[in-house]
């Protein structure tokens, strides 16, 4: 995806390379006469003749990010600052009272310690305008991103082809905003589990009123497991995004094993209590998706249910499967032996249609209307009690009794944005021993996705590059 915008763009002249480099000298010249004091020049090391891409900008902006923060933690102030956006490379000029021998020092440990660092060209200059060299710091020249030999020598040899260079340094720019943005996905959805939790009312469910139908869980259990859980979101997202010249649908029995994994810790945290089985099962889909798409696709709703879809084609198999031998059978797939139901699976199988085209839409215009985040989230989950079958509450009761409870729901439709009912609502589910646990993990994939959109609007450009 990204090359492709590389290749689309205009290419820049080698007069405009020697103009940028003039003017880079006059500026800093300018600087040396009004300051008198050291002088940092950033940019990339970009090779070829297109230096400026949405990557390549991302890439700069968190080199600033980074050359801001080494500074502030050594609490040095930066008293002057300016940004040069140029379609020959993007430039930041800083000017720092501190020995530049010491600023040298201090930022080459972005260059040599962050794997984004190798592209980083950071320049320091002294208030008598001589720059200061890694030679003059004792550290070795730079090196080649591909084969580790000094940069010098594979230049002069030309030992690489441009075709090499460019890819290797997106891949550069891609794993390690990938990895970065896997920690931010992972905080999202544990929060968006937590959300879920503390949405209240929720009929027959644990929340911040009361423990619903289920008297082996409590609030501070679910948090508990998920935060346990978070590293595993980590690790479904770059699962995706490390297989990504993979076919989708190849992908589901490895994504299976880390689930499988997950479970396991959530067991260990909660002394074999399932607090979040149905969860880990959606996020592994959906998050391994997201991974997946990173590297290959522009995000879209559209395009993350398409690869969903794609994902779960063949999800349905385990169900034949295991009627080979009814003795080990799980919820799921009872309900679907008896009744046809196919559950979560087959909610993945179609993309999650019901949160990506319904639910998501539904919270949304609640959100736009005024509504608070915790009433739109009640009103979702009794939206999508209307628009799926959860098996929860059948595996705990029946059919007939969920077909009942879902009528009586839809009867009584206008009243769902009125927490006096849905209170009530609570204590009739309570003393039928039920809960709509399917609808609260569509809930919390509802946050996830509300989310991390917003997030992926103010910080996460690198997706839509």
């Amino acid at each position: 995806m990204f090359f492709s915008n590389y290749l689309s763009k205009n290419y820049i002249s080698l007069d405009d390379v020697l103009k940028l480099r003039d003017n880079r000298v006059l500026f800093i010249n300018e600087l040396l006469n009004q300051w008198q004091k050291t002088i940092i020049v950033f940019s990339l090391n970009m090779i070829g003749p297109i230096k400026v891409f949405n990557l390549s900008i991302d890439t700069f902006f968190e080199g600033v990010n980074l050359i801001k923060e080494k500074l502030d933690s050594e609490n040095i102030s930066i008293e002057f600052e300016k940004i040069n956006k140029d379609s020959c490379g993007y430039e930041g000029y800083f000017v720092v009272s501190k020995n530049s021998y010491y600023i040298k020092k201090l930022l080459s440990n972005i260059e040599n310690n962050i794997t984004i660092g190798r592209l980083f060209d950071i320049d320091v200059i002294n208030e008598d305008g001589v720059k200061v060299s890694r030679e003059d710091i004792n550290l070795d020249r730079r090196k080649c991103i591909i084969c580790d030999n000094p940069v010098f020598l594979c230049s002069r040899s030309r030992k690489h082809n441009l075709d090499e260079l460019v890819n290797k340094e997106i891949d550069i720019m891609l794993d390690y905003f990938s990895n970065k943005i896997s920690f931010e996905i992972a905080e999202i959805a544990e929060k968006s589990l937590i959300l879920e939790l503390k949405t209240t009312p929720k009929p027959g469910l644990v929340d911040l009123n009361n423990n619903g139908s289920h008297k082996d869980l409590n609030a501070n259990l679910f948090i508990e497991s998920a935060n346990t859980l978070k590293p595993y979101f980590r690790e479904f997202f770059l699962f995706g995004y490390n297989n990504s010249d993979v076919e989708i649908d190849l992908l589901f029995e490895s994504i299976r094993k880390i689930g499988i994994n997950a479970e396991k810790a959530m067991f260990i945290t909660t002394n074999n209590i399932n607090t979040h089985k149905g969860a880990i099962f959606i996020y592994s889909i959906v998050l391994s998706s997201l991974g997946w798409l990173y590297k290959n696709q522009n995000y879209s709703r559209s395009a993350l249910k398409k690869t969903i879809t794609e994902l779960s084609k063949n999800i349905l198999g385990d169900y034949n499967k295991s009627f080979e031998d009814d003795t080990c059978l799980t919820n799921g797939e009872k309900l679907y032996k008896k009744y046809g139901i196919l559950g979560i699976r087959g909610e993945a199988q179609k993309g999650f249609s019901s949160v990506l085209d319904k639910a998501l839409l539904d919270f949304e215009n609640l959100i736009k209307k005024g509504f608070s985040l915790n009433l739109s989230g009640v009103v979702t989950l009794l939206n999508l009690l209307l628009l799926i079958e959860d098996t929860n509450i059948i595996s705990r009761s029946n059919l007939k009794v969920f077909e009942n409870v879902r009528e009586k729901v839809r009867e009584n439709i206008n009243q769902i944005e009125n927490l006096d009912y849905i209170y009530q609502l609570d204590k009739e589910f309570i003393d039928l021993n039920i809960s709509a646990g399917g609808c609260a993990d569509l809930l919390a994939l509802t946050y996830f996705i509300h989310f991390f959109e917003e997030a992926l609007s103010k910080n996460f450009n690198l997706i839509n590059s």
